[in-house]
């Protein structure tokens, strides 16, 4: 089959196969699409907007059609790593004599950073002053870093400027699930102290976080000592943007 391409993105038709539900009698069609992008972008929440489906006439020379569209998902890290993520759904299927899907074609909705942006924060202290960065416009700021026993505790804050997506509510941390955060060794650079994976939201709207995370040593790894060892690394996004693409298929058969 071949892929669809719009702009920096590659859509695949992996199978489709017709359904029957024996206890409803439905008769549905489902569909298994395969979404890639180049490695530079990072999406975090896509959607198809709309799809509509063509079949091929059937024996009795029908033309039956779907149309409808498909919620918003949330992209893993699985996803985030590999660049492409397999979308699926069911749409009311033909008559079993319809060869092919004749024509396939929608829009899909996809929401994530023109790129990731990575501040360092060099001058760290227990109990300092706060300190802000504004890469592109977006406020970064170390509010706190405080020792409490074996741990260490940072308090970022973030504020995106107005005009990006807005969220739903449940889709509001989305936008913060591949966020990265170490602590950097300044005598060895190869020596990374990554925060705990359970961090704690302490303010969370579309457009701006409060987070605090936590750092403890590793087994056989650089003593945490002194906060004046350490630069504190924080990757995050950038200008948040939502990106329509296109994607269309002919003659898909179904057996």
């Amino acid at each position: 089959m071949t892929p669809s391409y719009d702009s920096i993105f590659r859509t695949t038709v992996k199978r489709v196969a017709t359904e029957q539900d024996f206890e409803t009698g439905n008769h549905q069609c489902r569909v298994w699409l395969d979404f890639a992008w180049e490695p530079w972008f990072k999406p975090f929440l896509m959607e198809v907007k709309s799809y509509h489906a063509t079949y091929a006439p059937d024996a009795k020379g029908k033309a039956a059609e779907a149309t409808g569209k498909v919620g918003w998902s949330n992209l893993t890290d699985k996803e985030f790593t590999r660049h492409a993520y397999e979308l699926d759904w069911r749409m009311p299927a033909p008559d079993r004599s319809a060869p092919a899907i004749a024509a396939l074609k929608g829009e899909l909705y996809v929401i994530g950073p023109e790129k990731m942006l990575t501040v360092v924060f060099e001058d760290l202290k227990f109990n300092g002053p706060a300190q802000k960065q504004t890469p592109e416009g977006i406020a970064i700021t170390l509010k706190s870093l405080k020792q409490n026993g074996p741990l260490w505790e940072a308090v970022l804050d973030l504020v995106y400027p107005p005009g990006g997506p807005d969220f739903d509510s449940f889709q509001s941390q989305s936008w913060l699930m591949h966020n990265r955060i170490y602590l950097q060794s300044r005598k060895d650079p190869k020596v990374k102290l990554p925060a705990l994976p359970f961090h704690q939201q302490l303010r969370f709207t579309s457009h701006e976080a409060t987070i605090a995370y936590r750092f403890k040593e590793e087994p056989g790894k650089a003593k945490l000592g002194s906060p004046a060892d350490w630069k504190l690394v924080y990757e995050t996004p950038g200008r948040i943007v939502e990106v329509s693409v296109a994607f269309a298929f002919k003659d898909v058969p179904l057996s």
